[in-house]
């Protein structure tokens, strides 16, 4: 895609593209091709962001092969053409008249030299090739592949305060099962137990599971302290 086929060109009007492609479609049939405003939102913002460190450092390279390239001078945007100099002869092409090989060597004089008028670059300044899409996407394939098997990240737990640290510590070792061999006087005591009886379960509170609530707080029905 040219810049100036997705409306990125100076003096268009940003939204939705909608252009014509011919020579570079399959059969070399007219189609026409449209772009939502959301893909050229994300364009525009490679196009501030990544590109010009492409260009600018492409721009010296560009210079010395200007002989081999398609050199555009004026670009009409309502009339849908481009006219320049290739070969040392000026020439005028209709946008959609342009074909994959042509289209990779246009290039403008923009704010560093001498830059591509694809939107999409590669090291080198100019549009990629077949060889080069065939690889993004290889390598594409290959980190969404690697990301999938990652596990996300867990949601952080809320943070305790200052008052609630040392009272969460101690029922976090007051529920920690008992080790093997350890002294029953050093064993702690858990906040609540469950006690098997004839194959039901019996919960029974604890005299530390009133520890568990924040400090500062009451239960309910408790009479506050004069």
């Amino acid at each position: 895609m040219l810049l100036p086929e997705i409306g990125l060109w100076p003096g268009m009007l940003g939204g939705a593209a909608e252009f014509t492609v011919q020579a570079c479609a399959k059969y070399a049939k007219a189609r026409t091709i449209y772009v939502a405003e959301d893909a050229v939102g994300s364009a525009e913002i490679f196009c501030l962001l990544e590109r010009p460190n492409i260009v600018r450092r492409a721009a010296r390279g560009l210079e010395r092969k200007a002989r081999d390239l398609f050199v555009v001078g004026e670009v009409d945007v309502a009339g849908g053409w481009v006219r320049g100099i290739l070969d040392g002869v000026v020439r005028e092409f209709q946008m959609s008249a342009l074909d994959a090989k042509l289209r990779r060597i246009t290039v403008f004089e923009g704010e560093f030299g001498l830059e591509a008028l694809t939107l999409f670059v590669c090291r080198g300044g100019l549009m990629p090739g077949a060889d080069a899409w065939k690889s993004y996407r290889h390598r594409a394939w290959t980190r969404m592949t690697d990301l999938a098997d990652v596990r996300p990240a867990q949601r952080p737990r809320r943070p305790i305060g200052t008052r609630q640290a040392p009272v969460a510590m101690r029922t976090r070792a007051c529920r920690r099962p008992a080790t093997p061999g350890t002294s029953p006087r050093r064993t702690p005591r858990p906040s609540a137990c469950l006690v098997v009886q004839q194959h039901e379960l019996v919960l029974r509170p604890g005299p530390l599971l009133p520890s568990a609530r924040p400090p500062g707080r009451r239960l309910q029905g408790q009479p506050v302290p004069q």
